[in-house]
């Protein structure tokens, strides 16, 4: 419902299922089917929808920290704990860059930039990721917008190899080194302006 209404009015929103630990054979088939019924609900809404295995984070940062209260005579709370570490850190810096990425045009057309979460770490969200990359590069090469920047960085790398080229014999020519030292220390001297020795640095060089 809280989805629903969210994207109702305008916002991007997602739905996500959280692992925090591997069940036993009793439980295992309940855990599945919540995720599938949570998938199910994310795909009639057509809204994204991720699976996140928070089960080592949940064991080093929450049991730990609940076994080590009880060492210590204190009463745990392990929701505050992963509150705080699990559930919204992620969550909250997705939010903060998502809010920013709202007021930046895309330079590509079409397409609206966006902010998820993933974890080479853990594989969270990696699975996704790469479907949202498949999805950029099937949409763009279908406009042929992919085939169109493909020859404009072509043209730059000409231009950018073209200048190094003429940058470079102008720089080996004979003389040109110590010509330049010599334009350099009349420039810090205010006796040259910049522009007339590049003029005739220029015209030595056409010689």
């Amino acid at each position: 419902v809280c989805a629903h209404l969210i994207k109702s009015q305008g916002y991007q929103t997602g739905g996500a299922n959280c692992h925090f630990f591997i069940p036993d054979e009793k439980y295992k088939e309940k855990f599945l089917q919540e995720t599938e019924d949570a998938r199910h609900s994310a795909e009639l809404l057509s809204i994204p929808f991720y699976v996140f295995d928070f089960t080592k984070q949940f064991a080093d940062i929450v049991i730990s920290d609940f076994i080590s209260a009880y060492e210590c005579g204190a009463t745990p709370n392990p929701c505050i704990v992963c509150n705080r570490h699990l559930k919204f850190d992620a969550m909250l810096k997705k939010a903060e860059l998502s809010g920013v990425l709202h007021f930046l045009n895309s330079p590509t057309p079409d397409w609206k930039p966006f902010c998820e979460v993933c974890s080479a770490h853990t594989g969270m969200g990696v699975r996704e990721a790469w479907k949202l990359l498949d999805g950029f590069r099937e949409k763009l090469t279908a406009t042929g917008y992919i085939q169109k920047r493909r020859g404009e960085q072509k043209i730059e790398w000409f231009q950018s190899l073209l200048e190094q080229e003429v940058l470079r014999k102008f720089y080996n020519q004979n003389g040109m080194e110590s010509m330049m030292e010599h334009y350099k220390k009349l420039i810090a001297n205010s006796e040259i302006t910049a522009a007339s020795a590049v003029k005739n640095l220029m015209s030595a060089s056409e010689k």
